[in-house]
């Protein structure tokens, strides 16, 4: 059995209504999705399922913490994220007319796994770049040596690549 088997939500025997789940995401999660973004992590999804007569209605909500890696000094720091997503969930077969955003389950199904969609949503919920909160926080070592490697002009062009340009004007 694997991680990710333990984050099933039963549809079977549901009447209509509101229900709450809440499951706690650990770093053993996402290493089974070979997850190398980020390291430790503690996040807390809390789902909100409402059942209809001919939809259900899942509100994914996360909250937590990640370490990632800092692009300017390399340094681990833990990165507070949050996000939610709805998906609309439909037993039977796609029609015509129905929207692309709805997920169709076949009659018999009798359990959906949330697994796919809360590492999804995590991962949706990291910046592209991602840097302490404050500079003060960034590895001084490291600093230095950007500051010290960086000339602060810019480079000069090969005039081999220059000939080329005029290739633009002709």
């Amino acid at each position: 059995m694997s991680i990710s088997d333990q984050y099933v939500i039963p549809l079977k025997g549901l009447t209509d209504g509101v229900y709450n789940y809440t499951f706690e995401f650990e770093q053993k999660f996402f290493d089974e999705f070979n997850e190398v973004e980020f390291r430790h992590s503690d996040i807390e999804a809390i789902i909100l399922l409402e059942k209809r007569a001919s939809l259900i209605v899942l509100e994914i909500g996360i909250s937590g913490t990640i370490d990632v890696i800092c692009d300017r000094c390399l340094d681990y720091f833990s990165m507070p994220v949050k996000n939610s997503q709805h998906l609309y969930l439909k037993l039977g077969q796609k029609g015509e007319d129905d929207d692309e955003e709805t997920i169709f389950l076949s009659d018999t199904e009798q359990h959906i796994s949330i697994a796919q969609y809360v590492y999804e949503l995590v991962n949706f919920s990291i910046p592209l770049r991602k840097v302490h909160p404050k500079n003060s926080q960034c590895n001084k070592e490291m600093l230095k040596k950007l500051e010290e490697y960086s000339t602060g002009k810019e480079h000069e062009i090969d005039p081999r690549w220059e000939k080329l340009k005029n290739l633009l004007n002709n």
